[in-house]
């Protein structure tokens, strides 16, 4: 249960309530259960109307390792700083494992596994005045368009091609800030995964053949160079999608007829 010791709030083996809700994703609800049933150790303070919650570290971290603690989707996304409906786009790329209890009938995921990938993910921590680059929701709003995601982000800092910084060694991915030439590199690599699933558009199709657009809708218009897919846009303008085997046999041919 609830003891009373306002001296031991300055203690450093003991975490504030907020705080493990914040980072590890932890509700207060449940928090009150484990203190309870003494699974951990918490104390109260009280001056006035304000009251405060501190966590023993130790028992804490006894109560995770031994109920393998499993969490919903809504804690992930408070521990990792991001929005609920993100979670799923982790789990579809691979970056986190989803679990059942047979007491429940929604999917939960291993708290360790979470924290592991906010800590693979989590910014180099540098001095603020060396902070460089764009916060984690105005790097997906400026590159969303380009196919950048929560799920492509940290798969790029897994790999290292990403490498962000923060100011914060407890921060979660809103205070990760991402070096804008990393990530014009990685929109490069997004852009490339798509021309081999899909294809190219007319553009790069010009400067794969190394022709002029004239030149290139003299073809599409002897058909010799045939569109596989049609994109319309909101605006109305269409445009061209080319099949990748298309375009490849295209580029042995005029390679084939330059060295004849």
């Amino acid at each position: 249960m609830f003891k009373k010791n306002p001296e031991l709030l300055e203690q450093r083996d003991y975490l504030r309530k907020d705080e493990i809700r914040t980072t590890n994703g932890m509700s207060y609800a449940k928090m009150t259960q484990l203190s309870e049933l003494n699974e951990i150790d918490m104390v109260i303070s009280q001056k006035g109307n304000k009251t405060k919650y501190l966590v023993n570290k130790r028992s804490y971290n006894d109560a995770l390792d031994s109920m393998k603690y499993l969490i919903t989707k809504k804690e992930a996304a408070l521990m990792l700083g991001i929005q609920k409906d993100s979670v799923p786009k982790l789990i579809a790329a691979g970056l986190l494992k989803t679990y059942r209890k047979s007491s429940s009938r929604f999917e939960l995921l291993s708290h360790t596994e979470v924290k592991q990938l906010m800590d693979e993910c989590r910014g180099k921590v540098v001095d603020t005045r060396d902070i460089k680059g764009l916060r984690l929701h105005d790097a997906l709003i400026t590159y969303s368009v380009n196919g950048l995601s929560i799920a492509k982000i940290n798969h790029f800092t897994r790999e290292g091609l990403l490498n962000p910084l923060t100011d914060n060694e407890n921060g979660n991915f809103t205070q990760n800030y991402y070096i804008e030439d990393e990530l014009t590199k990685c929109i490069e690599i997004i852009k490339k995964e798509k021309q081999l699933a899909v294809g190219y558009f007319l553009k790069d199709v010009m400067a794969i053949l190394k022709i002029s657009e004239k030149k290139a809708w003299k073809w599409i218009e002897a058909g010799i160079l045939v569109p596989d897919q049609v994109v319309i846009l909101k605006d109305g303008r269409n445009r061209y999608l080319f099949a990748k085997s298309t375009i490849d046999s295209l580029v042995i041919k005029k390679n084939t007829s330059n060295t004849a």
